[in-house]
């Protein structure tokens, strides 16, 4: 996931994905995905399914004309969601996010 999206990205593709705290992200799903979509099934559901749903962030998509890389966050697991097309989904990390690393993320 790329925090802040480049001025290059088309308007539909400009999802809100944002940490709510060290512990929790926001994350938009593609437009197409509702609640009752096998996609969404499947986010909802992941623990039961034994699917492993992993956070690779980045705060920008490249910098200095270099392609930056993404940060490994950990394993994520499903709170809650609300929306359809697309769905707005809450994750909570296994392990809360550094500090600093937050701090930066998130200014």
């Amino acid at each position: 996931i790329t925090l802040n999206k480049s001025k290059k990205v088309e308007d539909h593709l400009l999802y809100k994905d944002y940490f709510i705290d060290p512990h929790h992200f926001h994350w938009q799903s593609q437009n197409q995905t509702s609640h009752d979509s096998p996609v969404g099934q499947n986010f909802i559901n992941h623990r039961q399914k034994e699917y492993k749903i992993h956070l690779f962030v980045r705060k920008f998509s490249e910098m200095h004309d270099i392609t930056l890389p993404f940060i490994y966050l950990g394993k994520v697991d499903y709170v809650s969601s609300n929306g359809d097309k697309p769905m707005n989904v809450i994750w909570k990390l296994h392990q809360p996010v550094p500090e600093n690393l937050y701090v930066d993320l998130i200014n």
